[in-house]
């Protein structure tokens, strides 16, 4: 088999298919760009821009060697050709697809109308930057790095609902400010106690203190735990689909927080903050 015949990013040695190096790295650079949303036309003028030998030397790129490119599974690897790219890079470039970005779009709308700076908590706003990709921006404090991109974000977000589905116990209360002694269900139930060891028993009494009591613990149990438990009840009950659950992040969140590195820390609406370095 002639090198010439070979799919870009390959080359054969004593008869054995091989990965070329500088090549398999021009192979990723063009799915990850690609995934990130950068159009074929964009990745071709960068390739000739760095003057990048596709097979022969001096031959220009296009856009029908892109395309081939990102179309071409063997890259995944089977029993003759070694695997440049896993499976999931390759998927995510398929989704990438037209076909497959007005699902993407309608995800971004969602992630949009959550997105809020770490820095300030000013809603975020979307924009194209010099790649083409919709990058994150404050128009309060301008914090916002060039590196926080909307796919990234997705990606992060999949992640953490992922990892939450899978152990709803990571969904924990913030810890409370402690309240007045007065308000504690332990004077309560002293009073409550007392009220039935009398000897002087008087039901009425023990029923009102009764109520106290259960009055008492109600207003210990805020409406943290309330959430903590609705959320950890949601996840238990949700089936992994693959994707960005738009209808679960809806459900659970109450703001998606942009860090001006372009981290991505997910505020749910028990109050509990999760960023994806929480979950390794």
């Amino acid at each position: 088999m002639a090198n010439r015949k070979l799919p870009f990013g390959y080359e054969m040695q004593q008869g054995i298919v091989c990965i070329k190096t500088a090549e398999a790295a021009i192979v990723k650079e063009i799915y990850a760009a690609y995934i990130r949303g950068i159009s074929y036309r964009q990745i071709t003028d960068s390739l000739n821009a760095q003057a990048v030998p596709y097979n022969e030397p001096g031959k220009s790129w296009n856009k029908n060697m892109v395309a081939r490119i990102l179309s071409n599974e063997l890259y995944t690897g089977n029993k003759t050709y070694p695997a440049i790219l896993s499976d999931g890079e390759y998927r995510r470039a398929v989704s990438a697809k037209p076909a497959a970005r007005a699902s993407f779009n309608t995800t971004a709308k969602t992630v949009r109308q959550l997105a809020r700076c770490a820095a300030c908590g000013s809603t975020l706003t979307l924009s194209g930057n010099k790649y083409g990709w919709a990058r994150w921006n404050c128009p309060s404090c301008k914090a916002i790095s060039t590196d926080a991109v909307m796919p990234d974000t997705v990606d992060v977000l999949s992640h953490i609902l992922t990892a939450m589905v899978r152990n709803p116990e990571l969904i924990q209360a913030p810890p409370q400010v402690e309240q007045p002694v007065q308000g504690m269900p332990e004077q309560s139930e002293n009073e409550f106690n007392l009220a039935i060891q009398a000897e002087d028993f008087d039901e009425p009494t023990a029923r009102a203190k009764a109520i106290s009591l259960a009055a008492a613990r109600f207003d210990t149990f805020g409406s943290e735990d309330y959430e903590t438990m609705r959320i950890q009840y949601i996840l238990a009950r949700t089936e992994q689909n693959g994707g960005l659950d738009t209808a679960l992040l809806r459900q659970i969140t109450s703001a998606i927080l942009i860090l001006p590195t372009g981290e991505v820390s997910l505020k749910l609406k028990n109050g509990q903050i999760i960023k994806r370095s929480d979950l390794t």
